[in-house]
């Protein structure tokens, strides 16, 4: 558990210090987007709701195993060969043989060492080798206040089907996702 806090206080450090692009990123974001608008948002307090999907959405997700990602984890029926897991930075056990962050560097830029410092759910989605799992749906709501939501999926050699992501927002806040894959 130390270990979690020393790395916290040097998270908290980095978003103070970095900027939130690095020189090498593209133009188009490091000269185009007012980073402003992010600084003011930065100290939210954690969503106490989320958004609803819209109707066509939501009807879409009914009809497909579905996993939602709002303030707290939602599974449906998993197709057999499918397994989702809830971590958070908070429970280390959790995090036990699962490598979160692996596309994020928390050094990356601001909005990276945020997102690695306040996220507040995390799924791992496993897809077993071979399996033929159809359609899945991942969906990650915003709120009203700030949500930060990773999702790891891996899916087996083999395996076949469909994942079906949608990031859904409308309320007023912050939301930072990310979305690693591997297969």
């Amino acid at each position: 558990m130390a270990s979690t806090i020393i790395a916290r206080d040097e998270l908290r450090k980095l978003v103070k210090e970095l900027p939130f692009q690095e020189i090498a990123d593209t133009p188009t974001v490091k000269y185009y987007t007012d980073w402003k608008v992010y600084e003011r948002l930065m100290d939210l307090d954690y969503a106490d709701s989320t958004d609803t999907l819209p109707e066509h959405l939501a009807n879409n997700v009914q009809q497909k195993p579905a996993i939602t990602l709002g303030t707290d984890l939602t599974v449906g029926v998993l197709p057999k060969g499918v397994k989702a897991e809830k971590f958070d930075l908070e429970s280390a056990s959790s995090l036990e043989g699962l490598k979160p962050f692996t596309l994020v560097r928390a050094d990356g830029g601001r909005m990276q060492a945020y997102h690695v410092l306040r996220f507040n759910l995390g799924v791992k989605v496993t897809v077993e080798p071979g399996t033929d799992f159809g359609s899945l749906v991942i969906a990650s709501l915003g709120g009203p206040g700030y949500l930060g939501h990773h999702i790891v999926v891996e899916v087996g050699d083999g395996a076949k089907g469909e994942i079906i992501y949608i990031d859904y927002v409308t309320s007023p806040g912050l939301k930072t996702t990310v979305l690693e894959g591997s297969w």
